[in-house]
């Protein structure tokens, strides 16, 4: 925690003498199920999809609202390859709108560290976890509040379309 951080308020604030910009906001900081709170707040949705079924909808949903997948990491699979561990399947899609990421490095070229954005699907006891990074707490600061708003609308809409409950549904 930086040692000026407020996390009721946005200040601007200065850590070994590099400028830092800080904004928490409470309602896009999460809880665990313990009651801790995440460290990057997320939009989250379950669903009872398999995990390729579930993959496929997150692709296909992203696609819709402007987004193309730029990376990919199983990291269950590289985990496996590399120390042989064995964990339950965990994905990660980089997802990339051009039209936001184009505006976002108009503002400030250091939010290229924080492309693309991140969808992550892992395999829970409740079913396929979907969740990608909340662009408004990632791109804090006035400037960034209309376009992280609208991108997070965007990701918002992709995992509504993804559905949660396919047998319920029919």
């Amino acid at each position: 925690m930086y040692p000026c951080a407020n996390p009721r308020a946005e200040r601007k604030c200065h850590v070994n003498h590099v400028h830092v910009h800080v904004r928490v906001d409470e309602e896009l900081s999460p809880s665990r199920p313990d009651g801790t709170k995440m460290s990057t707040p997320s939009i989250d949705r379950t669903t009872s999809l398999s995990m390729k079924d579930a993959e496929s909808a997150v692709r296909t949903a992203l696609a819709a609202e402007g987004f193309g997948i730029l990376t990919e990491i199983d990291v269950a699979a590289t985990l496996k390859t590399k120390l042989g561990v064995e964990r339950t399947p965990l994905k990660i899609l980089g997802a990339c709108n051009p039209e936001f990421a184009h505006r976002a490095l108009q503002i400030d070229e250091s939010v290229s560290l924080m492309l693309p954005c991140n969808v992550v699907l892992t395999e829970t006891d409740a079913g396929v976890k979907i969740s990608a990074a909340d662009p408004r707490a990632l791109m804090t600061g006035e400037e960034f509040r209309v376009l992280a708003d609208a991108a997070a609308e965007r990701l918002t809409a992709a995992l509504d379309a993804v559905p949660q409950n396919p047998e319920r549904e029919k």
